[in-house]
């Protein structure tokens, strides 16, 4: 009996898996693997055409400076307030939640990187705004906003105006835009602006900037009167 029973043990211990088993096994795993990542691929690449296809898009097609001034009589820095239009040629609905403007002699995207340093808030909660809490710019509708520039310098003559424009989707996705302005300061009194040239931008925020832009908006404009988008 007692070898009857070893022989049976022995019997079931030969139906083990073995290494033909394992390695299908492996290969079930790993197709799973593939099959999860081909989902989460697939609803990202969801999200980003949900991101353009129902994409607001803001573009300054006109930008007119006015009331060029002086600041004080023994300096050569000057403000100068800026007509600029801005125009949806997008396929969705803007809803505008702040601008903000400088005068720096670059011409890179130095608003969009403020945005990642520790003193952006402070831009935000200083950036002008409309006096309606939900201002909307239908698709190829033009909206006009008059940011005052200061620091224009008449050292060098050479200038550049920065305007980013923040705004999001009827979904809450957040998009901005980007506009340069480039000039020179001439001594004609009259026209003391030199044209010289411009440039647009336009960028996506991903899930990371939009929750951050939020939590600091939220924090420094949502309860201020005539505030954007909460």
């Amino acid at each position: 009996m007692l070898n009857n029973k070893k022989g049976r043990f022995k019997k079931f211990k030969s139906k083990r898996p073995d290494g033909w088993y394992r390695a299908t096994t492996y290969i079930a795993m790993v197709a799973s693997l593939v099959s999860i990542f081909s989902i989460i691929y697939t609803i990202k690449l969801g999200s980003k055409l949900n991101k353009l296809n129902y994409s607001p898009q803001l573009i300054v097609s006109k930008c007119q400076l006015t009331d060029f001034k002086k600041l004080g009589s023994t300096t050569f820095q000057y403000s100068v307030k800026a007509i600029v239009t801005l125009k949806n040629i997008g396929n969705n609905n803007a809803h505008l939640m702040m601008y903000v403007s400088i005068c720096i002699p670059v011409g890179e995207d130095f608003l969009r990187k403020e945005k990642n340093k520790k003193d952006f808030a402070k831009n935000v909660r200083d950036a002008p705004r409309e006096y309606y809490s939900d201002k909307q710019i239908y698709p190829t509708q033009e909206f006009i906003v008059s940011p005052l520039v200061e620091g224009l310098n008449s050292a060098d003559s050479i200038f550049t105006l920065h305007f980013w424009f923040v705004y999001k989707n009827d979904n809450g996705i957040i998009y901005d835009s980007y506009y340069w302005y480039s000039g020179k300061i001439i001594k004609n009194p009259e026209k003391p602006i030199c044209f010289d040239s411009e440039n647009n931008s336009f960028h996506i925020y991903n899930w990371w900037e939009s929750w951050r832009i939020r939590h600091i908006y939220k924090i420094n404009v949502s309860k201020r009167k005539g505030s954007g988008i909460p």
